[in-house]
Parts: C-alpha cells; structure tokens; sequence
C-alpha cells in the first residue's frame, strides 16, 4: 500500500510527510472526540491514511474511503503436526481389503491345487485336507522368499502334472507374489520416506476446539470489531478465545512467536497478505521454514485509504482518479505476486530422508509374531499332553493283553 501511494503522490507532485499513529489504531469515538488515525483526521493531524480501513458507517464521518485496492480477509497461520507411522505401518501399506484378496486368494488357490493333485495321485477324498495345508504353506513361503523350487509343487521329478495346477501356480507367482510384493516394497519404503503433515489450526472450528493451542491476534487489528456482538455463534466463540491473548503487532509478528508457532504450540490471526508478506520476509532471513497458512478465509473485505474528509473534492477525485489507473494496469497484482510465490516456500516445504525402519513400526509384525510363538507353545504342549496319553493307553492295552495272555 505505501508504494501505491508513492506512485499517486509522484503522479500528483505532491510533498508528503510520513506521520506513524502511536498505537496503530483505527480508532473509536471516546469522550466527544475520535482517538487513532481517525483523530488525526478529524484534528486535521494527517490528510491521508494509509494503514487499510474496515469499512463502516461510523469512520465515513470522517474519513473519505478510496476505491477498494485489494480484496483482504482473515486467516490463521500455524504449524504442522507431523503424523507418525504408526505400530502397524507394516500393514497399512496395503488396504484392508487388498489383504483382504490376498489371503482369500491364496485360500482358493491352495485348495483347488490340492483338489486338482488329489483327482491326479488320489483317489482317497479323506486325504485332501493334509494337501491343502502343505500347498496353503508353500504358497506363503514362496510368496516371502520369492524364490522357485519345484519341491514345493509336490511332484516328483519326472511324474505327471495337471495343466490347471500349473496355471495356477503362474498365476499366483506373477499376478501375486511378484506384482503384490514387489509394490508393497515400493510403497512400504514410500511410507518411511513421505511424512504425512496435518495443520495445526485450519479453520474457526480448529481455533475454537484446541485447547492446548494459543493463537495471537494483533491489538491494532482491531478484529473486535469484526467478532464481537457479530449475532454469529461461531464468531463470539472465537472472540472469548481471542479476547485474552490481543497482543501488539511487534509480539504477534516476533521471531520468538515464529518460532512458537512452527512447533504448534501457537497460531497467528491475521490478513492473507500480510501473512504472506510476513513469511516471504521470514524466508529471506532464515533460508527454512515449515507453516501452514489456511485458505479457509473469514470476513472478507476491501483494503482502502481514507482521505480526511474536509479535504477538497477535487483533489479527492484526482487521488482516485490515480488509484483506479493503477488499479487498471494490475499493478497490485503484480507486486503481491512476488509476495506469494516467496510465502509459498514457507508453506509448502517436506521432509523427504528415507527413515529407517523402527521397531515400533514393525509392531505389528512382532504380534503376529508373538502371537505365532504362543501359538505354536500351545500346541506343543497339546500334543505332548496328546502323546503322554496315547502312551498311557498304549501300556494299558499292552498290560490288558498281557493279563488276558496270562489268564
């Protein structure tokens, strides 16, 4: 806005001098007079002011507006919670589902091998369900260790094979095991390398739920104006949050605030623009930096200049004659173009290292683990007990007989 200014004061030849209002506020009407940059206006202190206007019926009393320059609106800066992998980062590479055919079809093409084998060699049904699991086995190892044996077919060297059996074993081999697998490493090591950011604060709703999250509002904003007694709910519930934490324009934008709101432990309300103009400066300074700037906008609004009232209304004209020529030729959109594409740098940076496999993220490899080995303990104990009293038996049949033997 000050170099708009600029170029209608060079194109007007007029002299001017710079006047900054003690405590950057619009100002309000107090004890039969106007305190801020509207006092300065109304004590012609000052013919022009620069810092943008919220429109309203009251500063109209002494304040002429310009023609809108650029549309402004509210919004909230904040920083980006980084989601971590998880304890079943191993399973959620693949959907629910895709696990879900994976093992349906190893089931389906376990037993119609076993079936198919058995029509060849056996003619003995009783027996399929000792194929099935040895085919149901050696489906899933060769899945894993990728690796061919004609063993695993069941086969002897030489002996006949069913031509369906072989078309399933291709089938599983090159549409499962080599094509699931091969992208499930793919995507796994994508999952350790791409770290999925979520914003902090990404709306009113977010402002006015979290808790744990301090957001910071300039005092000279005056965005009271805005929320306050608005008759909209959302609106006041977000003034009672704002209300204890106003701050001066110096705070709000501090490095120490910047720094705060990286680590999401605070959020920033203000206009778009000068957030973007903020984080461009701010990426200048520090080369790096991680934000999240919101494109939920609230409040929409022009940003003006207001021109002491009592001026002539000649000399009103011409100062808008002079706006609407810049206006026309986009030269506010070509400045704030320069200001996006650096605030762009500031949000939309990622980490892209390949992290190492963690334990917590095999975590869900390690129950299935654990659940295996439990398993396994519990069947060997089954059939120990299984053994000792088929043993038992044995000798008590052997004892019988030898008692009929001996009678």
């Amino acid at each position: 806005m000050p170099a708009i200014f600029k170029a209608i004061v060079k194109w007007m030849d007029l002299n001017v001098t710079w006047i900054r209002e003690p405590e950057d506020k619009y100002g309000t009407w107090e004890n039969n007079t106007w305190t801020g940059l509207c006092g300065m206006l109304f004590r012609e202190e000052a013919d022009v002011i620069l810092n943008p206007l919220l429109p309203s019926a009251e500063y109209a009393e002494v304040a002429y507006y310009t023609n809108p320059i650029i549309y402004e609106a509210f919004t909230f800066l904040s920083g980006n919670k980084k989601q971590d992998a998880g304890f079943f980062l191993y399973f959620s590479v693949l959907e629910p589902t895709v696990w879900t055919s994976l093992g349906a079809s190893l089931g389906i093409i376990a037993l119609t091998s076993a079936l198919l084998f058995q029509n060849v060699y056996d003619r003995r049904w009783n027996v399929w369900i000792r194929t099935f699991g040895q085919y149901l086995w050696f489906y899933v190892t060769y899945m894993l260790r990728q690796a061919p044996n004609e063993k695993w077919m069941l086969r002897a060297e030489k002996s006949f094979l069913s031509f369906l059996l072989l078309i399933l074993v291709i089938f599983w081999v090159v549409g499962v095991s080599f094509l699931v697998m091969n992208v499930f490493q793919s995507l796994l090591v994508s999952k350790l390398t791409i770290i999925k950011t979520q914003p902090v604060i990404d709306s009113l709703q977010d402002l006015v739920s979290k808790k744990n999250v301090k957001c910071l509002v300039p005092i000279e904003v005056e965005i009271h104006e805005v929320l306050k007694d608005s008759g909209i709910p959302l609106y006041e519930e977000t003034w009672k949050k704002l209300e204890s934490t106003l701050s001066t324009f110096d705070e709000v934008l501090s490095e120490t605030t910047y720094r705060e709101v990286e680590k999401g432990k605070t959020c920033i309300v203000h206009g778009q623009l000068i957030l973007k103009s903020v984080l461009q400066d701010y990426f200048q300074t520090n080369g790096r930096c991680d934000f999240h700037l919101s494109e939920n906008y609230f409040f929409p609004f022009p940003l003006l200049m207001g021109l002491r009232k009592t001026l002539p209304k000649g000399f009103q004209r011409k100062f808008n004659s002079g706006l609407n020529r810049l206006i026309a030729s986009d030269i506010s959109g070509k400045w704030f173009k320069s200001i996006f594409s650096g605030a762009k740098l500031c949000t939309s940076y990622s980490e892209n290292d390949l992290k190492p496999l963690a334990l917590h993220n095999i975590f869900g490899v390690l129950v299935i683990w654990g659940a295996g080995m439990t398993l396994s303990i519990c069947c060997l104990f089954l059939e120990l007990y299984c053994f000792k009293s088929r043993r038992k038996k044995t000798r008590r049949n052997l004892l019988m007989n030898s008692l009929k033997l001996a009678g």
